[in-house]
């Protein structure tokens, strides 16, 4: 849930721009998202706090004995 949380961030992140391809997007991170990189891959504030944020409201749900999802 963490990581959809995160990547749905950098979907919001791109769709503000004109980027539509691979190489634009790599150019949008590299030069325009105020982002860093860690190994080979970007990374931005904004993606990095939203993870964290899905990842405390999962452990809120949790705790306060939210449904589980049935299982076919």
């Amino acid at each position: 849930m963490e990581s959809l949380g995160h990547e749905l961030q950098h979907v919001i992140e791109v769709l503000g721009t004109s980027a539509r391809s691979s190489a634009a997007m790599y150019h949008f991170f590299d030069r325009q998202a105020g982002g860093y990189r860690i190994g080979g891959r970007f990374e931005t504030y904004e993606a990095v706090q939203a993870g964290f944020a899905v990842g405390r409201e999962v452990a809120r749900a949790r705790r306060l004995g939210a449904p589980q999802a049935q299982q076919p």
